[in-house]
Formats: structure tokens, sequence, C-alpha cells
């Protein structure tokens, strides 16, 4: 159910409170008035119902948007609805609904107002009962039992009691009385839990189901007859004592379990039914038939034995959820004959034309099983009257509701309207389960929206806390797990949707196996096809002989206890067992002595990640986050505002790397698999592993005392948390006043041996015991000290010391002289002799008993503004009542100075905010500071001395202990590319990196498209061109027997004619030839060297280099060279033009 407030006024109608006092007038007395109420914007608002068999419509009267009127109406239940303009509604603020006729309407219960009745109230632990006079006015004629510690407040008819001196674990009190005239009371249920276990919250529940009968037997004596039922039908024997004896042996502690839900245990049929194939016999040990509404059927033991069962739970700090049958009931019921009216009758459920969906609400699981028909309103009423008398007599802390989505909504609705009414009264959560059995459509979302929406539709505030993941089971579990079919990016994928697909606040039950399918190593076993066999005819699967199973069996329980959700372990799955279809996978449950080394082996790796789940909030309470995954790995984190886990898995046949974006690095705390700074590991193959950030280490502690020192005892989990301490754990004994003290649990025989219980595992590293002043001496102190170094030599102590009584009976500065003297003297005398008696153990105190001397001085001084009065009136105060015990300001100052004084934590850098206007921080810091430095708590712990811690930085610390991110490195070469050929050559590159990119160079080819290999891309012709029929006159052969040339069939192209010559000048008056189509101006200006001065130009020379004509060699030479030039050219025009032909 929904978390209810810690301040609770169940006031089902209006009180009438007076000022008078009790001997005038009643100072409270009940309202006979019924008050309706609307909230909105209408011009007219009514209501009418059956008080008057709907004849009557009644105004609301408006007062700025706010409805309401009161009507006097008989004691009773009556449909009714509101008139909103002429428009009939239900009432938003009644959730409450029921049948008139075929309508269905909200409903209103008058309760009978001439008897008296309670109300209460709780703040910060202190309960207060108001007395509520009937009709007749009369005062309480005694004091409840229940309440038989309190106080009593004559003038304001009230009972005060303070519950954490009530003790540890859960406590329920019924409150019943009468008045002065004889009138019974309207009776008062309290259930509320003490101690470590009062912080549970159900998303901390790992639930282990248990089918009772199929579990052990621990007492032959009524051990059942065979019914004849066919093999694996038929009763087994096991009992509540065999529950009873597995919780004291700790075989739940062990696995982490800390709620157990339990078949139903009501009377079942004594015969057989057919099953669901006609063909088999089978009987009712499962407690799905019963046969009587509140009769516990001796097969599985008495009541008495159910009361012990419970009890020891409790003592374990284990819940207990009750297994509810409201769908239907078995033939022999007495509703069935004494009510027929009360059951439908329909066709039988997946029989032809009765579709399981369609006829949900009226179809009949088997001939034997009639149908409850919830819509009418003696039935509906009595099952809901049934279920909370289980839940009540039992003491039961919440319930599975069998058969959901079968039953109308409105019995949902209203069971949990009536449960949160009568047992969530003192803040204490009541689980409502449901089973609506949906599937998975599909890898779509939106395929999957009727699946979500059905589980969702019975979720809420007045319905059920959460539901199985039916989802997210058919989703993955054989999926992914046992078939290997899908990958963990699947995995992730719909764990991530179990977290944004249900209705925010849901509470949902992960699970891998259940009594409803065959077991999962059977699933997973691929030496057997017989997984999904019920019968042994048919070739039932035996134990798996191979590994694989057990490997996907860790694989599946590692990944639901470290996912968000109450998850759930079905009996024998923690080792392993084997099984086809019901009933063979509700084998008996299996002892350690029968388990062969696969199974020990799961066994105690799902034990230490129990463990691990029960010590973690992360584990318990965060929110997932996928951090990687892929076909075989993953890995995900879970995260609390203080708390964080990484978990990893790999189902693969090799070994697996993960390098995980995380802020801490730590080693597995499974098999110590070791992460690098880098955030680097590998798993084996099919292992897993589990990584929590390393906090400074906490003691595992013993706190004993009274009631002037549980409350700082009780927070010190919150404050270690709060601080980073890991590993902090605790148990707490209170015995009150001075039965608290340590000489006076010694001589109470059951706390000694209670204490000497928890000091005989010899974990024990830090005892705490506080100071009584009825008890001066060291005896008691002596006594439990050699007990506890006898156990672990190595044990710390402490003497708690508290404030002195009774504060309002002298002056502030009287009070604080007092204790000063006592602790100057008489404590410090105690603790020295304990120091010399045990030399070189250590001993010190906790002065938090100054935290009400200096609150109290402040206060005198009109310097505390965060409290209204001394002792608590009806505001803020220091002191609860006036002996002196304490208030909220009181409380979380003396569990700032325990904090300090046992692990040293520095309250001034500590992040945590009481949320006052004093700065209690800096008081208990000023508390230590000034504490006597013979008496001390651990030395704080140094602040680590920050720098970097990366040698590779420059300015590496070597004396640094924490990185504050202040290294600083050399800066890098500039890279780039270095090669000034390049296109992106980068001037200021000092080292190459290999970038450099270049210009393509020309793409050489043939270029001539006549070829035959004619490359249209070449740009430059590199002489490889080949053709079909070559010229006459080229012989040259292409290396392959073949001639180059034209081979295309055409004729050769003809010689071009002579071309006509022109004169053109030379050098130094000389003139040479070319053709005309090349012309002079082709071969002008020409680079000539001087000419020589011809003195004789008589043809005869002297000169050697004067040839005949009037020519030099050197002129001949030029005019050869320009001859030359123009007869390329005019190879090149006739090449050109025979081209262009």
């Amino acid at each position: 159910m929904r978390k209810a407030t810690l301040l609770v006024i169940l006031l089902i109608i209006a009180s009438l409170p007076s000022t008078t006092t009790a001997d005038e007038n009643p100072v409270r007395q009940r309202s006979n008035m019924t008050e309706f109420t609307w909230v909105g914007s209408a011009t007219t608002v009514e209501v009418s119902g059956e008080w008057d068999d709907w004849q009557v419509r009644t105004d609301l009267v408006d007062n700025n948007g706010s409805w309401s009127v009161e009507l006097s109406l008989n004691p009773g239940m009556y449909c009714y609805k509101l008139i909103i303009d002429n428009n009939w509604i239900f009432d938003p603020a009644e959730p409450y609904r029921g049948y008139c006729e075929d309508f269905e309407n909200s409903i209103v219960r008058v309760p009978d107002t001439s008897i008296p009745m309670f109300t209460h109230e709780i703040n910060n632990r202190n309960l207060t009962v108001y007395w509520h006079a009937g009709t007749s006015g009369g005062a309480p004629e005694y004091t409840p039992s229940a309440l038989t510690n309190s106080s009593w407040d004559a003038q304001e008819w009230a009972w005060s009691l303070d519950l954490s001196n009530l003790p540890d674990g859960k406590n329920t009190l019924h409150i019943i009385g009468a008045d002065v005239d004889g009138n019974i009371a309207d009776d008062l249920l309290l259930p509320f839990w003490n101690g470590p276990q009062a912080d549970f919250i159900w998303e901390d529940a790992l639930i282990y189901m248990i089918m009772t009968d199929r579990f052990v037997n621990g007492n032959n004596s009524n051990d059942p007859l065979s019914t004849g039922a066919a093999q694996g039908a038929d009763w087994m024997g096991g009992d509540f004592a065999g529950i009873t004896q597995m919780i004291r042996s700790g075989h739940f502690t062990n696995l982490g379990v800390n709620a157990l839900w339990l078949t139903p245990f009501n009377s079942a049929a004594n015969g057989t039914g057919s099953s669901s194939d006609g063909q088999h016999e089978v009987s009712a040990y499962h407690g799905y038939w019963p046969v009587e509404p509140r009769g516990i059927d001796s097969r599985l033991g008495t009541e008495a034995e159910l009361h012990e069962l419970v009890a020891a739970a409790h003592d374990a700090g284990i819940r207990i959820m009750g297994d509810f049958v409201v769908n239907h009931v078995h033939e022999d019921h007495p509703y069935y004959s004494d009510n027929p009216d009360w059951f439908n009758q329909g066709c039988l459920c997946g029989a032809e034309n009765c579709d399981w969906t369609e006829h949900r609400l009226d179809c009949l699981f088997s001939s034997y099983m009639p149908d409850v028909n919830w819509r009418e309103r003696n039935a509906s009423e009595q099952f809901i009257s049934d279920v909370m008398w289980w839940m009540e007599t039992f003491d039961l802390d919440g319930g599975r509701i069998d058969a959901v989505k079968h039953v109308e909504d409105l019995a949902i609705t209203n069971l949990a309207v009536r449960i949160n009414e009568r047992f969530e009264t003192a803040g204490t959560d009541y689980y409502l389960k449901g089973e609506t059995a949906m599937g998975w459509a599909g890898h779509n979302l939106n395929d999957n929206a009727n699946e979500y929406g059905t589980i969702n539709n019975y979720i809420g505030p007045n319905a059920l806390d959460g539901q199985a993941d039916f989802v997210l089971y058919h989703a993955v579990v054989d999926n992914v797990f046992t078939s290997g079919n899908m990958d963990y990016a699947h995995l992730d994928y719909w764990t991530a949707r179990s977290q944004d697909q249900y209705v925010e606040g849901a509470i949902m039950v992960p699970f891998v196996g259940s009594h409803d399918v065959p077991r999962f190593t059977s699933r997973a076993d691929t030496g057997t096809s017989d997984a999904w066999n019920q019968w042994a005819e048919d070739g039932l699967p035996g134990q798996p002989g191979i590994d694989e199973p057990y490997q996907a069996a860790l694989q599946a329980y590692t990944w639901l206890l470290t996912t968000p959700g109450s998850a759930m372990i079905y009996q024998g799955d923690e080792y392993g067992e084997f099984g086809g279809a019901d009933p063979d996978n509700r084998h008996m449950w299996r002892n350690i002595s029968n388990h062969n080394s696969r199974e020990t082996s799961i066994m105690e790796n799902i034990s230490a990640i129990g463990q691990l789940r029960l010590n973690s909030d992360a584990l318990r309470r965060g929110t997932y986050a996928s951090l990687s995954n892929g076909t075989d790995t993953i890995a995900w984190s879970m995260t609390t505002e203080s708390d964080q886990a990484v978990i990893a898995m790999n189902r693969g046949a090799t070994s697996a790397d993960f390098n995980l974006s995380m802020d801490w690095v730590a080693n597995d705390s499974l098999n110590g698999i070791v992460m690098s700074d880098e955030h680097e590991f590998t798993l084996p193959p099919h292992s897993v592993a589990i990584f929590f950030p390393e906090n400074e280490p906490g003691f595992n502690s013993l706190f004993m005392g009274h009631s002037f020192f549980r409350p700082f005892a009780d927070e010190m989990p919150f404050h270690t948390a709060q601080a980073g301490i890991a590993g902090h754990s605790q148990s707490v004994i209170f015995s009150g006043g001075a039965s608290g003290a340590p000489q006076a649990l010694w001589e109470n025989a059951g706390k000694r041996a209670q204490i000497q219980a928890i000091l005989d595992g010899g974990d024990i590293e830090l005892f705490g015991m506080t100071y009584h002043g009825a008890y001066p001496t060291s005896e008691g102190y002596e006594n439990w000290i050699e007990y506890a170094l006898a156990q672990n030599q190595d044990t710390r102590f402490f003497l708690a010391l508290p404030w002195g009584t009774n504060p309002g009976d002298t002056s502030a500065e009287t009070y604080a002289s007092d204790w000063h003297t006592g602790h100057s003297t008489d404590w410090h005398d105690l603790i020295d002799t304990l120091r010399t008696l045990y030399p070189g153990v250590d001993i010190f105190c906790i002065p938090y008993g100054q935290s009400a001397l200096e609150l109290r001085l402040l206060f005198s001084s009109d310097n505390l503004p965060d409290v209204d009065s001394l002792v608590n009136g009806s505001g803020e105060a220091i002191y609860s009542d006036n002996f002196g015990h304490a208030d909220d300001i009181l409380k979380d100052l003396g569990r700032l100075v325990w904090l300090n004084a046992i692990y040293g934590v520095n309250l001034t850098t500590y992040a945590y905010d009481p949320g006052y206007i004093t700065d209690l921080k800096g008081i208990a810091q000023s508390i230590m500071d000034d504490h006597d430095a013979a008496y001390p708590g651990p030395e704080p712990e140094p602040e680590p001395e920050p720098g970097c811690m990366d040698p590779n930085a420059t300015n590496y610390d070597p004396l640094a202990e924490i990185d504050d991110g202040s290294c600083e490195y050399e800066e890098p070469p500039q890279e780039g590319c270095t090669d000034a050929e390049a296109i992106n050559f980068d001037i200021l590159a000092e080292v190459d990196d290999g970038t450099c990119e270049y210009e393509e160079p020309p793409q050489e080819g043939c270029t001539d498209a006549e070829a035959i290999n004619f490359d249209i891309q070449a740009e430059i012709d590199d002489g490889t061109c080949e053709y079909s029929n070559p010229d006459p006159d080229n012989n040259s052969s292409n290396g392959t027997g073949n001639q180059t040339g034209n081979q295309t069939g055409e004729p050769p192209t003809e010689p071009p004619e002579e071309e006509e010559m022109v004169t053109c000048d030379a050098c130094c008056g000389e003139t040479v030839e070319v053709s005309i189509s090349i012309g002079c101006d082709s071969i002008g200006p020409l680079d000539c060297e001087p000419c020589e001065q011809v003195e004789d130009e008589s043809p005869v020379s002297d000169n050697p280099e004067r040839t005949q004509g009037g020519f030099s060699f050197l002129t001949g030479a030029a005019i050869g060279f320009i001859m030359l030039i123009a007869f390329a050219f005019g190879a090149v025009v006739i090449i050109t033009q025979s081209r262009r032909d």
C-alpha cells in the first residue's frame, strides 16, 4: 500500500473538540453527521443515494468553489452519486465503490456514532491517542492495556506514549476500551516497527515464495494421507514448522531474503480434481481450492504454529505475505452452498466461445471452482472481511492477490482502501502485490501498450502497490537467458522499459521462475527436450548434467537481484532445482546435503549477491542506467543520492573487455576482478562482477542501552551513509530506564543470552554501552568487556553519557553544572578504572548528554529560535516529556556528536543539513573539540592531501592523496603535414602526422581516339596506342604477333599534295624557304649572332669559316636548324590535316 504519513488522524467522521473539562461536558464527542464535499466550478452540485431510495437530491452549498453538505444518516453502507449541473458522477473523493442493482456507484460507510472511538497522531515516535465520547458523552472507563505504560491527560482526554521505548522489531498495539457507561468503543490498530527495520520500504524486499506443502516437513504428526492423485500432484508433508525451522536456521537471512510469500493456508479440498487435460487427478496441496473462509488446513499445521512462524520471521526482520484467493472457491465451500447468488454461472475459461479475456469476469477456472460475483455487495464485503481477518489475526505484513484480472476492478480498490484504513495507521506500509498474467507482444513498444496498460489498471494509491512483472519476464527470461536467442542489448532495453512503462510509484516484482512454469535450469538445459512435460508417462526432465544451465542461472539471478523492484525467488531456484511443467516444477525442496557441486556453487553465488543487495541502498533502491550492451556483454549502474553500484555480465564463451564511463575505481566485490585507473577490466567467460565505490570503512557495532540512548543508536546507519562510510553495520539492544544499564542487562538472563549470541560471532568491532546512575560501579562494564574480548580481542568500547532527567526541576545553569561535574569526576573515574583493568584496550566516551545542556542554555537566553518550549507542548521543544526524553532537535544534535565521536567525521564540512536555524553541526563540533583529550574516540581522519597524482604531469605531487584536478602537462608538439610539396602543407606543424595530401599526377594512356585502346581519361599520351590496320611502312609489332595500326577496314588516307614554298629573310641578310602554309611570320624574329663585317667580297676567301656562296658555317647551321623546324612544323600540319580528312 502507499506509504502512510507519520501524522495520521483516523477521523472517519468529524470530531467536535471541546475546551471544557470532562466534569462539565465531554472533552471530545463524535458527530452524528456525514459530510459530502466536492471542489470545482459549477452552477449546481447535488447528492442523491440509497438512504432515501434515490428520491431526494440534496444541494451542496458553495463556498468559493468548495461545496459541502452534512446529512444525518443511520449506520450502514449506501450507494450514492454526486450530480454536477445535472450530470451524475462518482464522488472523486471517495474511492470505495459498489453496485446497486446493475449500476456501479460510490459507497459511503456510515459508522455507529453512538459508541465511543479512538483517534491518534504520531509525532517523532511520540504517540498521542485521543478519546471521543459516544452519544452518552462518557469518559473512558480505563486505560487500554496496549497503553499501559502511557501517561493520561485528563484535561485533554489523551494518552501519550513514546513508541521508541518499545522493543525492536514489529509491535502491534490493539487499542480497545469502553466508556463509563459500558459502551464498547470502536477499536484502533497501530502496527509499526522499531529499530533498524523501521526504515524498511518494499523496494528493499527480496521476496522468497514458498509453497508450504512442498518446502520442509518440520512436524511429521500432521503429515497428510494420500489422495490418490497423479505422480507429483499429491500432498508431500511440508508445513509451518518446517518454515519456522528454516527461518531460525538463517537460510533466508543468508540469501538476503527479507520477505516470505506463503501460498494460501486456509483449509483446502480433501479429495482430488481433474487437471486441465481432463486425464489426471490432482490434489489441493497448493491451497488455491479453499473450502473454509477462516480455517487453517491441519495438514500445514495449527494456528499456534502459524503464530510461531510469523513471530520468528519478525524476530529475524522478515515480513510475511499471505496469499489470498478472491476469484473463486472450491465447490465444497460453505459460501457456495449457503449463498449460491454470490457466484457467477458462467462458461469454462478457455472453452469454445469462452475466451479468457472476453469472459474474464464470469468464466470458471474449473467446473468445481465456482466464480465469485463481486457485484453482489454482500459477497464482496464478506471476502474483504475474510482477508482482513487473516492479516490481523496472524499479524501479516502484506499479501498477494490471486487472479486479479478475473475479478471486478472495484474488488481490488475496495480491498486496498480497507487495508489502508485498518493497517497503515502508524506509518507502516502493507504491501499488496497482484497477479495479472499478461505477455510480451513483440519488439515494438507500441505493441505492448495493452500488456502494460492492463497491469497498470490495478495499481495506484487506492489499489495495488505493484504486480508481478509479466511483461519483463516474457520479454527476457526465455528469450535471453534460457535460450540465448536474443542478445544483451534486448535485455537492457526491456529492463529499462520496466522503469518507465508502469505507473509512478509502482513497486513491481521481477522474477525468473515461479510455481506456474517449468524450472529455469530445465528450460536452459540443452541436454533435455522434456522441460515442458507435466506427467511421468511423457518423460520428465532430470537433473542437468552440464554446466550451461547453471551458468545461465548465474547470469539471470545476478540481473534479477541488481535491478529495480522487489525481486522474487521461487523456492529451490536458489540452488537450481530442476523440473518440468506443473506439477513437476513443485518438487520437495532439497537441503544442501542433497546438492551436487553445481548446485552448491550457484547457491553460494546467489547468496553472495543477495547479501550485497541487502547491504547496498544502491542495489535495492537505485535508479537503473545502461552503461554498455552487446551480444553477450552488458553493464549498468544503480544509483541513489548517496550510493552507487556498477554491474557487469559476460555470458560469452570467451573473455570480454569492458571500458566504462565512471567517476570512481574499485575492484569487484564477488570475485576480485580488478578495474584499472582507466575503468577497464576483463570478465572471464560466463562470469559477473559487481563494483562499489571504496568509501571509508565502518565498524560492525553492538549498541545497548535505555531510552535516552536509543534514538541516537538507531540513526547511525543513516549518518554513516551520508558521510560516505561504507560497511557500518549494527545491532541495537534496548531496555527502558535502569534496565538498560550494562549491569542490569547482564543480570537479565534473556537479554544476556541475546547479547552474547551477537558477540559469539566474534566479529563485533565496536561495543557501546550506556551509563545509568542506578548502577554507578564498573561491575557491569567489566562483565561485558571481558566477554566481548574473549570473542574478539580487538573490540573497541565506548560509554555513552546521557543528560539528566527532569530538566524542568532546575535552572539551566544548575542542570549544566551537575552534568559537567559528573562527567569530570564519576565518569572519568569509571573510564580510568576500566583502562587500568584492560590495558591496551581502546575505551572512550561519547559526551552526547552535553547536547541537552547546550540547547537548554541557548533556550534560557532566548537564542534557540527552532523551539517553542522546553518540554513538548503544542510546538517544537527540546524534550518530548517532563521526564526528559529527547525531542527532535536534541536527537539531531546528539546524533552528530555520536558521528564525530565514533568516526571522527569533521562536522563543519559534513554535507548533511539538519534543517534548523541553529547551527547544530557547529555546536556538535564544539562539544567534541572541547571534550577532554584523555577521553575521546578516534582522532578525526586528516583531510587527504590534495594535488596532482599523475606522474606524467609537469606538476606531479608524489605526496598527494587525492587528485584535485590541477594536473598540468607540456604542450604536445603541433601535428600536421610538414611536406611543403603537399597541398595541405602546415607551416606550423612540428611533427608529421601522415595526413599530407598531394595533387593527383596527370593520367597517362592512349590519347588517340582512333586507337583500339583509346583512354578517354588520359591526359598524357604514353605511346601505348594500338591500331587494327597498321601503316604498310610501319613494321613494328605489339609483341603478340599482331601489328598495331588502323584495323577498322577503312582505306588509308591519301598523302597530301606538295605545297608551294615562300622565301623568308634569315640572319645577316640571308634567306630561307618555308612552306606557304607556315609563312614567314612563324619563324621570326630570329636570335642571330652578331654578323661579321666583310671587307673583301671576292668569291675566294682566306677565312676557313667562310663557305662558298658567302655563308659562314654558323650562319649555315642556323639556317639549317630553321629549315628543320619548318619541316617538322609542316609535318605536324600534314598529320593534323590527315586526321581532319
